[in-house]
């Protein structure tokens, strides 16, 4: 019943519509089923596999896709990577890859893909994907860069797309990276016939790196390396629009800085960069790489720099140079005037001898990601870097607007080898050798201390001066450029002195001698210097938990307490002695042991009082000792004066009443 009704309306229906559109119009229907996460396999493999990766590696990352869908959909694919893990190490974390320029390739339809600098990330967008039963397939190469630690790092890699309006759930590859000793190369015997003379080839032009110095609401800052002196046309514009608009350096050089002005807020844009060299003929085209400008106009402004090395707070903007031993922990403090919209500052020690950041493994870079520990001040600690040379710490800030700058502090960081004392005859390393420091301070023209040079107390918490020597004979020191003496003392040895112009006629630390001969002066000073350390650390560790006045009225009362106990044994003492006299003095019958007795028991009980004063008279003495160390002979004056008069009462008193041997 329900069909004729249908077909009965559809008739009735038809004589409402004119005959030449029937006659001329064909009606389609077509249903049109959406895509699920289903109908795209994503793999996302290393060229390395498990293997266990070292400083300099390259990684090649393939991406596989294809589309099970029965229709075509545009389909974006987008592969980033992580900063690397360091195992027991609370989540810090660092920046391990560097994308090697020009390795990301094409899809097999063309389609290039786009690269975003500042998020690590690379992305293929495809206007339509159809069907397929073989795998499409991009890829690109990174390096790892060189590292800090001697940890193992762990960095993931991940792989996702958008497929029409579904997005694909990511895939992850994860990696292993560990700095091993370096290799040295095996020596092969050359050729015994003479080669002919090779044909020059000419290389390809390349771009080494791109480093993006800030990135604000209307502009771009960039720099340029080329291999060889070239010039360049930096081509931009939206990033779904051609590049047409262009800039064109006319300075041919290996090293450029460009500016991209003009730009609208809170805009993607996209630039790519041709550099040609004319002479060799030679042009190669960049990546296409992606920027986000911010929404705003940027607020940096760092208001002062400060770098620390074992407490010895230094200004950047006075330091000029710092050397510092390979290796070797720093805190690196900003204060910033602007801290509202501060989203993250990450410091970076960049080698001088390689010209941006560069993707090359020699940069040697370690970074940090510095934290707020007050309102406007950053600090970060980090390891130097293990490689001998001249490093510049550069920050990078980027806020909540987008924008992002680059600045190079004022101070230059030169990592050379360490100071180190030696056995003048044998050349073998001297160990706990103390080493106290001097500067020159050009004010006062003499050599001060460097409590007195960088204004810290003596008794600074956490900083034990003089420095000691390690088993390898060297002392691991950080100073600022200018001039040094060295005052070195050894049990076994003469007393020796070096002098030194750091960063001025000297860029390492000296290496200094000391002849071995026995000397009482340096044994006392060694023994000295052991207790004034051991006294200071101890005073450290209280301090943590009490006060110095708390801990000097605990230790005076115990004192007062020591000498009450000590003058009433005293009379105990005396008193039992003359009781013992009067018993011994009057007759008793044969036989009676009582008297004996008696004696023997109030001799019993002197004993032990002795025995408690010996503890408490050695314990007093040693927190006097201690006290006059770290206060100093007049802080210490109660101390003193308990003391003295606990030992004339044992000399005088009780001496005598020590049993005999």
């Amino acid at each position: 019943m329900k069909k004729i009704l249908i077909l009965a309306l559809l008739l009735i229906f038809g004589f409402f519509i004119p005959k030449d559109v029937l006659a001329d119009e064909t009606l389609l229907v077509t249903a049109s089923v959406r895509p699920t996460s289903d109908n795209i396999n994503l793999t996302l493999t290393s060229s390395r596999g498990t293997e266990l990766l070292n400083e300099g590696d390259n990684v090649t990352f393939t991406v596989s896709y294809r589309s099970a869908s029965y229709d075509a959909y545009p389909f974006t694919l987008t592969v980033y990577w992580d900063k690397g893990i360091i195992e027991d190490s609370s989540g810090n974390t660092l920046d391990i890859y560097d994308y090697l320029l020009g390795s990301a390739s094409k899809t097999d339809n063309g389609i290039t893909p786009t690269v975003d600098l500042q998020n690590n990330q690379i992305s293929w967008s495809i206007p339509s994907l159809g069907s397929s039963t073989a795998y499409h397939t991009v890829d690109f190469i990174v390096r790892v860069k060189s590292l800090p630690t001697d940890k193992q790092i762990s960095v993931d890699t991940h792989a996702n797309g958008i497929f029409d309006i579904v997005v694909i759930p990511e895939v992850l590859n994860r990696s292993h990276i560990k700095r091993q000793p370096e290799k040295f190369p095996t020596n092969i015997p050359g050729p015994t016939q003479p080669l002919a003379t090779p044909i020059p080839k000419v290389l390809p032009l390349i771009i080494r790196s791109i480093d993006i110095r800030s990135i604000t609401n209307n502009s771009l800052l960039f720099d340029v390396v080329t291999g060889d002196p070239a010039y360049l046309t930096v081509y931009y514009g939206f990033c779904d629009n051609p590049l047409t608009q262009n800039i064109e350096s006319n300075l041919i050089s290996y090293s450029h800085r460009t500016e991209i002005p003009g730009l609208q807020a809170d805009t993607a844009y996209c630039f790519q960069i041709l550099a040609k060299d004319v002479q060799k003929n030679r042009l190669v085209w960049s990546d296409r790489f992606k920027f986000l400008t911010a929404k705003e106009k940027e607020r940096f402004k760092i208001i002062q720099e400060y770098v620390s090395w074992d407490n010895l707070p230094l200004n950047f903007n006075t330091l000029g140079k710092m050397l510092v031993p390979p290796k070797e922990i720093i805190v690196v403090t900003v204060v910033m005037e602007e801290t509202q919209t501060v989203k993250k500052i990450v410091g970076k020690f960049v080698s001088r001898l390689v010209l941006g950041a560069s993707t090359l493994s020699t940069a040697h870079i370690g970074e940090v990601r510095l934290s707020e520990v007050s309102r406007g001040v950053f600090a970060g600690e980090i390891a130097t870097p293990s490689q001998i040379g001249e490093y510049d710490f550069q920050i990078q800030v980027s806020d909540d607007n987008n924008a992002f700058t680059q600045k190079k502090l004022s101070a230059v960081f030169l990592i050379v080898s360490p100071l180190k004392i030696v056995d003048l005859s044998s050349g073998k390393p001297i160990e706990n050798a103390q080493v106290t420091i001097y500067r020159f301070e050009e004010s006062a023209k003499r050599y001060v201390s460097l409590q007195e040079s960088f204004f810290l107390p003596q008794t600074e918490n956490g900083v034990i001066f003089p420095y000691r020597s390690n088993e390898k004979g060297e002392v691991n020191i950080g100073l600022p450029e200018g001039r040094y003496q060295f005052d070195i003392a050894a049990v076994g040895y003469e007393d020796a002195q070096g002098s030194v112009y750091l960063g001025v006629d000297d860029l390492v630390y000296p290496t200094i001698k000391m002849n071995k001969q026995p000397s009482l002066i340096a044994t006392a000073t060694y023994l000295s210097g052991a207790m004034q350390k051991g006294a200071r650390v101890a005073a450290f560790n209280i301090n943590r938990f009490f006060s110095t006045k708390l801990v000097f009225t605990i230790l005076l009362c115990y004192e007062i307490m020591t000498l009450l106990f000590t003058l009433l044994a005293f009379f105990i003492e005396e008193a039992t002695s003359d009781k013992e006299k009067k018993l011994l003095g009057q007759t008793h019958e044969p036989g009676d042991q009582s008297v004996k007795r008696k004696v023997i028991f109030d001799k019993l009980i002197i004993e032990e009082l002795i025995t408690l004063i010996q503890i408490n008279l050695t314990i007093s003495v040693l927190v006097t000792v201690a006290f006059v160390v770290v206060q100093g002979f007049f802080a210490s004056w109660p101390f003193i004066i308990i003391s003295f008069i606990l030992l004339v009462i044992w000399f005088f008193g009780f001496r005598k009443s020590l049993p005999e041997v």
